[in-house]
């Protein structure tokens, strides 16, 4: 092969791996949209691939199914949420720590309401994404549970078990960021907005691990 006709192939090998991303994309695209509308349980390959303006073999290329297109959406859901609530400015202020990891967590869980509804009505039906979810989960709890622990040792946290206090918190932090950004909000129809909401969170930790004193009043 001449290098004339070497860099032509390659050419031609980088614009179809740039279609094929372009499609592979639009395809996701259209899962979370066909998920959203039809409900996970509802929804049809032939949909999605409608969608993306693709033809129903063509998905095929991608995705075995809907179950691998909805874990590569769940994904590209972690690595976003995992960059986005990592702490990068104030890792020796835990007040400036918890604002600024909370509002990275519910900036990009407002960006991703959708995929929300989606992966929770997916894990309630099929045990492999609840497997997904509660995997995903555990890292982010072992990465809380890791600074509360380096905080009790430097004596700034208050001494709580620090696995459980990592859970606890995370959970409310992920059911609430879930009631208000992907459902309608509580029943008690509060005065909410995205700051509002994420301000008193991080308020809420800060209070929960740095605040001396517990319920015996120690």
């Amino acid at each position: 092969m001449t290098v004339k006709n070497h860099i032509a192939n390659s050419g031609h090998k980088g614009v179809r791996s740039n279609k094929g991303a372009r499609t592979r994309e639009r395809l996701l695209v259209a899962a979370v949209d066909v998920f959203d509308r039809d409900g996970y349980v509802n929804a049809r390959v032939t949909d999605v691939a409608e969608r993306a303006k693709i033809s129903h073999g063509a998905f095929y290329r991608y995705f075995s199914n809907k179950e691998s297109i909805l874990e590569a959406i769940l994904g590209e859901l972690e690595a976003e949420f995992w960059e986005e609530s990592r702490v990068r400015l104030h890792p020796a202020n835990p007040k400036e720590a918890i604002l600024q990891a909370t509002a990275g967590y519910f900036q990009a869980f407002q960006r991703n309401a959708v995929k929300w509804r989606v992966l929770v009505e997916a894990a309630a039906t099929n045990r492999r994404f609840l497997e997904q979810w509660m995997r995903t989960r555990g890292r982010f709890i072992e990465r809380i549970r890791a600074r509360i622990e380096r905080d009790i040792e430097a004596g700034t946290a208050r001494p709580v078990d620090a696995g459980l206090a990592a859970s606890a918190l995370a959970a409310m932090t992920e059911y609430f960021a879930y009631l208000w950004l992907s459902l309608d909000g509580d029943a008690v129809r509060a005065d909410f907005s995205l700051d509002r909401g994420m301000e008193t969170v991080a308020d809420l930790w800060y209070q929960a691990l740095y605040c001396k004193g517990n319920l015996a009043g120690d």
